[in-house]
């Protein structure tokens, strides 16, 4: 975000042209949130693939908007759900990714989080050899290859449908 605030372009918001630091901005960020470091060693194994990503992502056009961007991204830099979990009446599904990168298992953190939510469960989906994100910081889903067959996603169990008709106890996953 700084980096488009101090951008001479940017002009404290009244720039009349997009500040050349949204593009790198927007960018990194989204080489930074795209599956990971293995994600990219997988593919750009060498430096003049990773070079040529780069330049891929950087000569793609800039379709967001400075000022959006940085009320989107600092809109959340004060927010906290924590205080109000144990208000949540709903059945709730999170759900995470063992290779979560920004949000990884291994804190502990969501799996408390969640204990506070009365009708809370929570789902990890295992890590895979691959995956792709939307076009969402925080969504990450499994190419088809990755994700199975329909007989392996059966033999899996259909998490919806074994969260919808939970006991009240609920259910270990």
């Amino acid at each position: 975000m700084e980096t488009i605030r101090q951008d001479p372009v940017y002009a404290n918001g009244n720039y009349t042209a997009p500040p050349p630091s949204l593009k790198l901005a927007t960018a990194f960020y989204g080489i930074a949130t795209a599956g990971g470091t293995l994600n990219y060693q997988k593919q750009a194994p060498t430096h003049a693939q990773a070079d040529k990503l780069v330049d891929a992502r950087l000569a793609a056009p800039v379709t967001a908007d400075a000022n959006d961007f940085l009320w989107q991204w600092g809109s959340s830099a004060d927010y906290d759900a924590a205080p109000d979990l144990g208000k949540i009446e709903a059945a709730l599904l999170a759900i995470n990714a063992a290779d979560d990168e920004r949000n990884p298992p291994e804190t502990g953190i969501t799996e408390a989080a969640m204990k506070r939510v009365r009708n809370g469960r929570i789902y990890l989906i295992p890590a895979r050899e691959q995956t792709r994100p939307l076009h969402h910081p925080q969504r990450q889903v499994l190419p088809p290859a990755a994700a199975g067959t329909s007989a392996d996603r059966a033999a899996e169990g259909d998490v919806t449908a074994q969260f919808r008709n939970a006991p009240a106890g609920g259910i270990r996953m």
